[in-house]
């Protein structure tokens, strides 16, 4: 069991409680896109951390650590599997729709971290300043209730990732994730509430 919150521990697979547990409940989606997780390394630790949902969902999928004193990552990581792409809302990022994207096989790295420290890593992290942006078009706001989000477009890593994947191949991928997350949501909200079900 992982660490302890709102007073017990809780799964380390999914970051629920145990009764809430909702491992055997993660849809598994063969995208023709390629997740490479850039996680800083407190984000490793902590369990509201939605990237190793992203990782458990989302093939194919894989993750490096960034931040950490003996975290080191290769540039060629985003490389060799089409055409490399970096999710941030810069001024000059390519809003994502279909056929917006080179590819299939394409790459998108995702910079699992805070908003604020998205930014620096995307300046910091090696060879990913050189990639081009692709955001997201306006959208709902985030449902998801562990973190405040102070930006509107503020979005989890798997949202952001589900939202992502149904604007460049289409809703039908990304339906079963956003399903997964409304429920996911509900039973955290149930632990928030001290209730043994959603």
């Amino acid at each position: 069991m992982g660490a302890r919150k709102y007073g017990r521990p809780r799964c380390e697979g999914c970051g629920l409680w145990p009764r809430l547990c909702m491992c055997s409940e993660i849809p598994r989606v063969e995208t023709q896109t390629r997740w490479v997780l850039v996680q800083r390394h407190v984000e490793r630790f902590k369990p509201t951390n939605t990237g190793k949902l992203v990782l458990r969902a989302f093939s194919p999928s894989e993750r490096v650590f960034f931040g950490g004193r003996d975290d080191r990552i290769d540039p060629s990581i985003f490389t060799g599997h089409g055409p490399a792409y970096v999710l941030y809302p810069s001024d000059d990022a390519i809003v994502a729709a279909p056929g917006s994207l080179d590819g299939p096989p394409r790459t998108v790295v995702v910079l699992d971290a805070t908003w604020h420290q998205g930014s620096r890593m995307r300046r910091r992290v090696p060879g990913v300043a050189d990639l081009p942006a692709v955001t997201l078009p306006p959208g709902p706001p985030s449902i998801w209730p562990a973190r405040t989000q102070h930006d509107p477009r503020g979005l989890s890593t798997f949202e952001a990732c589900a939202r992502l994947l149904a604007c460049i191949e289409g809703p039908g991928n990304a339906e079963p994730l956003e399903r997964f997350f409304a429920a996911y949501c509900e039973r955290l909200r149930a632990m928030r509430d001290g209730r043994e079900r959603p």
